[in-house]
């Protein structure tokens, strides 16, 4: 996990000419990236002074606040922004104790966390031999005991087996630079300066705000710090002001209130089907046969009919397989066979993998003359919203294609019925409200709609898009590439997209309103609606 969070935090810029989408992911990425480099190097990096650490954490600290300000559970949940928040002011409280009680000693912001805890267990899993296990009288003993041990130890560091991984160089941009050496740094292999006497908290955390401000200006996110202070009542434990710190006496703020992406995506689940049960064909999406529907009507008008849930196979009743088998057998077209692994299953893969199908999906065929729609490409398609068809312009996150994700599909299999996609709305708005022959111009302003995500939606239902690119004119990405929409184009695919899904308007992706979607004109009228 740390490999992952420093490759991240070392993600270089896109080329200029990458697609706008492309260039909004990196620039989301990067400022995730910032956040995650100041995290780790404050705990990792051991030719850090305590001063730099403290300055890296308070970063990390207005980051998150901003982030967390701006966009609630979106960001991340609110018990782990609590848990970060508090982490870095226990910091910042225990540095401030120590230049209290001992103006002259060190501080290392290493041994705050739960290693102690672990030591202690440790020693009393190993102080009385092979007797690894206690009961509660036991372990009450043992815990005494392995306290004034690691007491001992702690007065003389060289009497017991301190770890002795202190071959560690300064943390890299190399990924693999990380290794399990870093989960035994302790105070003997730490080479930065951590007298605390040559701390100002102060200054710190206005440096480690300094730096917080350049990284959000520079990913074009709005610094809300000196807003927070005129309106008062804000700190890192109150992200939403009137003092009102978050998690307190168990209950959210209703500012704070938050939905998970599967909460927010994905429907009421079906009723659950017992094993013993037969199962349902509209599960299976098939057309019923009119002499079940004649037994179904017979069996429910009878009273406590009772079905047999295995039928025989074969002559005679040697052999019987339970109907759900059955039905699973000739339904198999629309299944796949799960992994057995019930990680992979999770993450959606086969049982059967295939490690080079894999690799191929992950990368876009660049020679191929055949066009193809990629993750993070603008598409046009219907949403339900208020009870009316609207049409929005998508920006593709995810392609499923026979019950497996790909990076990219041609888009001539795009509207088969083993394709879906999962996407999000783009906010548009006029670029040119002025007169033009064939009505104004639309452009992508660089953010998306809250809450409107939505998965598996059916390929037949999207329209691939070949944008135009040009400079920002106005919102988050002003001044960058960005894309351009013809209301021409936009009148004819609304029109084309509702003959093809007409039949299906009500299974359509639901989306709530906002004050930018559905899409208005210039005069605050609806646009795109059917």
């Amino acid at each position: 996990m740390i490999k992952l969070l420093n490759a991240i935090s070392s993600l270089p810029a896109c080329p200029s000419n990458s697609r706008p989408t492309v260039l909004a992911s990196r620039r989301v990425l990067r400022v995730l990236g910032k956040l995650y480099y100041h995290l780790l190097h404050a705990y990792l990096n051991i030719s850090l002074s305590l001063d730099q650490q403290l300055t890296y954490l308070s970063t990390t600290a207005h980051l998150v606040l901003a982030l967390y300000h701006k966009d609630k559970g979106a960001f991340i949940p609110v018990q782990l922004y609590f848990d970060v928040m508090s982490m870095i002011k226990n910091v910042y409280f225990c540095v401030a104790k120590v230049q209290k009680d001992d103006p002259t000693g060190d501080f290392y912001i290493i041994i705050l966390g739960t290693d102690g805890l672990e030591k202690v267990f440790g020693k009393v899993r190993t102080i009385v031999g092979d007797d690894t296990n206690a009961d509660q009288l036991q372990l009450t003993d043992r815990v005494d005991g392995a306290v004034q041990c690691n007491n001992i130890l702690e007065g003389h560091p060289e009497w017991g087996g301190e770890s002795r991984r202190l071959t560690l160089k300064p943390l890299s941009d190399d990924p693999e630079s990380v290794s399990s050496k870093h989960n035994h740094i302790n105070p003997r292999s730490w080479k930065g300066d951590v007298k605390v006497a040559k701390v100002s908290l102060s200054g710190s955390w206005k440096e480690g705000r300094r730096k917080a401000e350049a990284i959000l200006e520079d990913a074009h996110i709005e610094v809300p710090f000196r807003k927070m202070e005129l309106d008062g009542g804000f700190d890192i434990l109150c992200p939403f002001g009137r003092n009102k710190m978050v998690l307190v006496d168990g209950k959210i703020d209703s500012a704070e209130e938050e939905e998970t992406e599967e909460e927010i995506d994905t429907p009421a689940p079906p009723e659950v089907i017992e094993p013993s049960a037969p199962l349902p064909l509209d599960a299976l999406n098939l057309e019923p046969d009119l002499d079940d529907l004649l037994g179904t009507a017979e069996s429910e008008s009878s009273e406590k009919a009772k079905h047999e849930a295995w039928v025989n196979i074969g002559s005679g009743n040697s052999k019987k397989i339970h109907k759900s088998s059955m039905l699973r057998l000739y339904s198999s077209p629309l299944a796949t066979i799960d992994s057995k692994d019930r990680l992979k299953r999770v993450r959606g893969y086969s049982q059967f993998n295939d490690t080079q199908s894999l690799d191929e999906m992950a990368t876009l065929d660049a020679d191929s003359s055949e066009p193809a729609l990629a993750i993070e490409d603008p598409v046009f398609t219907l949403v339900r919203c208020q009870k009316k068809t609207f049409l929005a312009v998508i920006q593709v996150q995810g392609i499923r294609h026979n019950n497996t994700d790909v990076a990219s599909i041609s888009t001539a299999l795009l509207h088969e019925p083993n394709v879906s996609v999962h996407g999000q709305i783009m906010k548009i708005a006029l670029r040119d409200c002025s007169q033009q022959p064939e009505g104004p111009d639309w452009e992508w302003i660089g953010s998306f709609e809250n809450h409107s995500s939505f998965r598996e939606a059916e390929g037949r239902w999207f329209d691939v898009v070949d944008p135009v690119i040009e400079s920002a004119s106005r919102g988050r990405n002003v001044g960058t590439p960005t894309y351009i929409f013809r209301t021409s184009e936009l009148r004819a695919t609304a029109a084309h997209l509702f003959e093809r899904v007409k039949t299906d308007i009500n299974r359509l992706p639901e989306v709530v309103p906002s004050d930018s979607f559905p899409y208005r004109a210039e005069g605050g009228e609806l646009c795109g609606h059917g």
